[in-house]
């Protein structure tokens, strides 16, 4: 995963990226990925980097 957004200071660049991580986090319990490359977007839409999510290696139980 890679984010890049500019910020006023190093707290908020923090802030915002754990935003951006709690919305991922959600996503990803929703099962809204599928394998590969996907946006990373802030809380106004604006993609601020991306994600690749990778399913090949899921364990079958």
């Amino acid at each position: 995963m890679e984010l890049d957004f500019p910020a006023p200071s190093l707290a908020v660049s923090n802030k915002w990226a754990a935003d951006a991580l709690r919305r991922l986090a959600e996503r990803l319990e929703r099962n809204e990925f599928d394998d590969g490359f996907h946006d990373v977007l802030d809380g106004a839409g604006k993609k601020i980097g991306e994600i690749y999510i990778d399913y090949s290696t899921e364990l079958s139980l």
